[in-house]
């Protein structure tokens, strides 16, 4: 029965863990990907400024 307990608290821990990582990759990226959006739109702003 023990064995058995903590096979499972294993397997969800290991879970958590697995989502914890990936949940952080796909944050950055995320963070990044927002990072270049912004660089994008002052890049234009700047852009459209020297145009006029």
């Amino acid at each position: 029965m023990i064995l058995a307990i903590e096979g499972i608290w294993g397997t969800i821990a290991s879970i958590i863990v697995v989502a914890g990582v990936l949940g952080s990759i796909i944050f950055i990226n995320y963070a990044a990907g927002k990072k270049d959006i912004i660089k994008n739109t002052l890049k234009r702003h700047n852009y459209r400024r020297d145009t006029l």
